[in-house]
């Protein structure tokens, strides 16, 4: 099926720019700037990618657009799909962690030395994984912060996603069960599976809960990316965020699991 997925494309936007030139380049011009340009031709390459979907060549391609564009909303969209394919790759190696985590207290002593370090080297693996996820995913982050305009003009774009509600432990294969039992051992057959696979259908899944109708919703971004940090102080702004954004709105879902989540900050 098609699903709209918004994307920040006026021309004329009035917008904050990027004082820098690369993808790690946060802090916003301190001139408003008023841009005016054609479609950048990587901005053109990473949608092409998104509709195919090959998630690793579009996040390349996010990448050059904020490094070429920094002072356009393209680069503002850019950070928005960054941050969320960045997002769907942390789900895989967290819930991972999870299950290697639970998986390695329950082998005994009937488990080989070599099943051991196996589980060990993944854990090693997932663990640096998320630290270098985190850090990258930061970054897009910290600039939607500094840059958030609710006033920003949205234009639609149609590209195909699956109707996906959720991922669930199945999904998970051998490192669900492991979790449970502590055996077997997954395989590096298993975790590459995982890797490849879980990513993308976190991104749309990520994709369909921030999105309604025809804008982002900014309190269910802000609120998703506060879970997909490991940065303390990050995830605290970004909660804060949801509660300054709906502060005229109490009753709102995203608002109320903002509150409790400052409260779990320590």
């Amino acid at each position: 099926m098609k699903k709209a997925i918004i994307f920040v494309l006026g021309l004329s936007i009035l917008i904050g720019g990027c004082s820098a030139n690369t993808a790690s380049s946060l802090t916003p011009s301190k001139e408003v700037t008023k841009v005016e340009v054609k479609v950048p031709e990587p901005y053109n390459t990473m949608i092409k990618n998104l509709k195919e979907p090959n998630l690793d060549t579009a996040l390349d391609f996010a990448n050059l657009t904020i490094k070429d564009f920094p002072n356009t909303p393209y680069a503002y969209n850019a950070h928005i799909v960054r941050s969320l394919i960045l997002c769907g790759q942390i789900h895989a190696y967290f819930n991972m962690n999870i299950y290697l985590s639970k998986g390695i207290d329950h082998m005994g002593v009937l488990s080989s030395k070599d099943d051991i370090d196996t589980v060990k080297g993944f854990l090693d693996k997932v663990h640096d994984r998320q630290i270098a996820l985190s850090a990258l995913s930061g970054e897009s982050f910290n600039y939607i912060l500094a840059n958030y305009k609710p006033e920003i003009k949205l234009d639609k774009i149609d590209f195909p996603t699956s109707n996906i509600k959720s991922i669930d432990k199945s999904d998970y294969s051998s490192f669900n069960w492991f979790s449970d039992v502590g055996y077997p051992a997954p395989k590096q057959s298993d975790y590459d599976t995982i890797v490849k696979e879980i990513p993308q259908k976190a991104f749309y899944l990520y994709m369909n809960n921030v999105e309604i109708s025809n804008e982002i919703n900014y309190p269910k971004y802000f609120l998703t990316a506060s879970y997909r940090t490991l940065d303390k102080d990050l995830e605290k702004k970004l909660l804060n965020k949801v509660m300054e954004i709906t502060e005229n709105d109490k009753y709102n879902e995203s608002r109320i699991n903002a509150e409790n989540g400052l409260k779990d900050i320590k």
